[in-house]
Parts: C-alpha cells; structure tokens; sequence
C-alpha cells in the first residue's frame, strides 16, 4: 500500500461561529493540499458542536465525541475519497486513531505515513456494514 501524508488541524470553534468559519477553513486546507500535495484534510470538531448524533453517542461520551465536518475538508487524490467517506461515517471519541489523539493536544497534527490507519479505518467502516 502506498504511504499517503496526512495533515489534522484541530479546533474548537464556538457553536455559533464555526459555520462562518467553514470557507476560509476550506479554502486553506485546499491550498495547503495543492502546495504540499497532500492527499487529504480533514477538518474534525466535536459532534456537539455539529449538533450530530451517532451510534456511537451516549449520553455519558457525547461530549467527547468527535466527527469530519465534510464542508470543510479537501480530497486533493481522487483514490482518498473511500478513506474519507470512512472517517465522516465514523465517528471517533478523544484519544482514539489519530484525529482523536491530536484532540487531546490541542494542536496540528501531520502523520507522514496513513498507510496503517487506513486498515484501522477501513476495517471499522466493514464491520458497520455487517
């Protein structure tokens, strides 16, 4: 499998306010894809903040349930969507993969290698749909 980059940018954004904030947001994760030819950005915020709910949700982990917001992510290789429509289908809570962990640290995360994290992933998303 090819080893594939990947760059998180985790924020907080106030509930009222992230959604202002979606085209800037995509539109540097669009240019820093192009410019480093990045594969993939995703951009991930707390479900609560999204105001979705998923199977994954209780009332005791919503609020440490994190999930993509689609609008504001960029698949720059065309052989990425199947990852990327994996991850928005499945939601993570603070510590787990690799977007979990970067919101536990409050900061950038880059992964120079997902080749691992796409079994991880992937494996999950095959399981959900047995």
């Amino acid at each position: 499998m090819t080893a594939w980059p990947l760059l998180l940018i985790i924020h907080q954004f106030s509930t009222a306010s992230y959604k202002d904030a979606l085209p800037e947001i995509l539109e540097v994760l669009r240019t820093t894809c192009l410019t480093h030819k990045l594969p993939l950005a995703q951009t991930w915020v707390k479900c609560a903040q999204q105001g979705k709910r998923g199977s994954r949700h209780s009332d005791e982990n919503y609020r440490y349930c994190i999930s993509t917001i689609d609008e504001a992510c960029f698949v720059n290789e065309p052989k990425m969507q199947d990852f990327h429509d994996a991850c928005s289908e499945h939601h993570l809570l603070w510590g787990q993969g690799v977007a979990g962990k970067a919101f536990t640290t409050n900061q950038p995360c880059f992964l120079p290698d997902i080749s691992s994290c796409w079994c991880v992933v992937m494996g999950r998303f095959q399981q959900s749909l047995i």
